[in-house]
């Protein structure tokens, strides 16, 4: 028999594990922590702010729009508002500091103001403010502002296209300026920036509507024109009225290779390289002429036999040309003349005379 220790029946053991399954607390004398209260128990705020994109309505401008958004606080601890960020300067806000804490189940008004500027009349004018506060959940919450700027003066249509034109074609189009107040004015200027295009108008009229005769081409070239017509004003809340105005131009001929590398060679020398040249609607071109623009150098052209499409170019190095790449831009025409110039680009390297060694430019 063992002496000094304590002997537990199994059945003993047993009785105490299932106590102590059931929990310390019912076992006098054993104390048991207790458990942590839910998250909602300790407590913490919830912002919601009403409306989510806060509208200001139609205004002109550089004129104020205005409007609130009411913030909540839907939790169960003080919501603090520790700032209001505006993305620009159009956008403010001012909050009183005794508004600045919000208790649970409370509320207040935020006021905003929009100054829409810098923007074409008519168009929908939309800025955000981010309300940064000690909610864990939301922390910086975003709220969208949007205004409508008004017209002072409407234009028709409020945009310029010319769509498909060729090579020395010339259009016309008109463009109405109509007044939307009781305030007559006058077109003090038109700025279009550089490109084919004429402007028409009476520089002494003072009314309530204008009309601006617009003349594009000839066009000099088949590049496509993007501009902006500014035409200024003396009303009052358009003084400034801003007209896109799109040439696109049609391309009777396709040509590749663009950029044509004919490699090493030497002065007085005949190069030659094949082009392709599609047109629209299979139409044969019959003639053929090019033009280095950038070197005296002559070329001919002449077709390829069995090929409808395909050209040889054959261009002639000058004697007296120094070793050295030549790259320069090549003019083409055809007997097509509204298809107008086509232009690629030609590259080749001149080696250096007998005379010369190697290396020596």
């Amino acid at each position: 028999m063992n002496q000094g220790k304590a002997c537990w029946p199994g059945s003993a053991l047993v009785l105490l594990g299932t106590v102590l399954a059931l929990g310390a607390w019912s076992v006098p004398g054993l104390a048991q922590e207790p458990a942590p209260p839910p998250a909602e128990e300790k407590g913490r705020p919830r912002i919601v702010v009403e409306p989510k994109a806060l509208y200001v309505g139609e205004v002109f401008a550089g004129e104020k729009g205005k409007g609130q958004i009411k913030i909540q606080n839907t939790g169960t601890a003080t919501l603090k508002i520790l700032k209001v960020r505006s993305g620009c300067g159009c956008t403010a806000t001012k909050l009183k500091d005794e508004d600045k804490e919000i208790p649970a189940g409370g509320f207040v008004m935020l006021p905003v103001t929009m100054t829409p500027s810098k923007v074409p009349t008519g168009d929908r004018f939309v800025k955000s403010i981010t309300i940064v506060s000690n909610d864990p959940v939301q922390p910086a919450l975003p709220v969208r502002i949007e205004a409508r700027v008004k017209v002072g003066v409407e234009v028709s249509p409020p945009s310029l296209i010319f769509k498909k034109m060729q090579y020395g074609e010339v259009r016309v189009q008109g463009l109405k300026l109509q007044g939307l107040t009781e305030e007559p004015f006058q077109i003090t200027g038109i700025d279009k920036g550089s490109g084919p295009v004429m402007l028409e108008y009476d520089q002494e009229l003072v009314a309530l509507a204008h009309m601006i005769k617009v003349t594009v081409g000839p066009m000099p070239d088949l590049q496509n024109v993007h501009l902006r017509l500014r035409i200024r004003t003396t009303h009052s809340k358009s003084p400034v009225l801003n007209t896109p105005l799109l040439v696109e131009v049609e391309k009777l001929i396709a040509i590749s290779p663009t950029y044509l590398n004919l490699g090493r060679h030497d002065p007085g020398s005949v190069v030659e390289g094949k082009i392709t040249l599609s047109t629209k609607e299979d139409r044969p071109i019959k003639s053929v002429k090019a033009r280095v623009t950038r070197y005296p150098m002559e070329v001919t052209a002449r077709p390829v036999e069995g090929s409808p499409d395909q050209w040889v170019l054959a261009f002639q190095v000058p004697e007296e040309m120094p070793r050295r790449k030549l790259i320069s831009p090549v003019v083409i025409t055809t007997d097509l003349e509204q298809a107008g110039p086509i232009k690629m680009t030609v590259s080749l390297i001149v080696s250096p005379p007998a005379t010369e060694t190697p290396g020596q430019e």
